[in-house]
Formats: C-alpha cells, sequence, structure tokens
C-alpha cells in the first residue's frame, strides 16, 4: 500500500513539473514572439520610428520610457528591449545625447532612468564664395 501510494505521489509530481515547464515554455515562446515581432516592425518601419522619436526629442529632453509610451500612442507597439537597442543606436550614430537621470515624476518609484536630447550639433557658418573674375552686369553697347 505504502509503495503505491509513493508511485501515485510521484506520477502527480512529475504531472506537476511537466505542467509547469509546459507553462514556462509557453510563456517563453509568446515573448519570443512578441519580440520577434517588435523587431521586424522596427525593421520595416525604422525610419517612421525615428521621425517619431526626433520630434518628441525636438521638444526638450524627454525621459526614455515617456518616448516608448508615446511611440505606442502613435501605433508603435515596441517592446523595451527593442526600444533600448533602438535607442542605444541612436546614441551610437550622434542622432542623440543621453545621460542618466532620476526621475521624479513617478510619485510612487522614483528612479534612475535614461534621459535623450538631440545633440548640438556644431555647423560652420555658410562661406559665401568670392567671385574670382568680374562679369559684366549689362549687355556691351552697341556701336
Amino acid at each position: 500500500m505504502l509503495i503505491l501510494l509513493y508511485m501515485l505521489l510521484t506520477l502527480i509530481a512529475a504531472g506537476l513539473l511537466c505542467g509547469l515547464f509546459l507553462l514556462i515554455s509557453d510563456r517563453r515562446e509568446k515573448a519570443r514572439k512578441e519580440e520577434n515581432a517588435a523587431h521586424d516592425l522596427l525593421v520595416s518601419k525604422k525610419t517612421e520610428i525615428l521621425e517619431v522619436v526626433m520630434g518628441l526629442i525636438a521638444g526638450g529632453p524627454c525621459f526614455g520610457r515617456d518616448i516608448w509610451h508615446e511611440l505606442s500612442a502613435f501605433g508603435f507597439k515596441l517592446t523595451w528591449k527593442v526600444f533600448e537597442n533602438l535607442m542605444v543606436l541612436c546614441e551610437r550614430d550622434g542622432l542623440v545625447v543621453g545621460w542618466d537621470e532620476k526621475n521624479d515624476g513617478d510619485l510612487y518609484s522614483p528612479r534612475i532612468e535614461r534621459k535623450y536630447k538631440l545633440p548640438d550639433w556644431k555647423r560652420p557658418p555658410k562661406q559665401i564664395p568670392t567671385p574670382t573674375a568680374t562679369f559684366p552686369l549689362s549687355p556691351p553697347s552697341a556701336k
């Protein structure tokens, strides 16, 4: 009798472990699909996403989380991981400047977040070329 009880408990434990494993693998598969969909969206709509990001940052420095929420409002459903990778690439390419700052906007959990702004591009002033030859301003008079 004790052996049957032991075998029954072993089978129940094995079934629970299998069910837990399937649940975890389903969640991982779902997360992987969401990540792939977000990456595919980034690849196909990168120009439009960058235009929205630059437009948001042009109004002044913004926290990354705020930009991410605004992108969702514009219909670009990026995962946080894909968004972070996008911003790292933008920083690397010199499109944005980022730094860590305390975000006091969230009353219950203030935290250190990345804040972004447009870089201070210093362009040389336009040089007006000086003409090297003189051209007549009016046609020569006919004699």
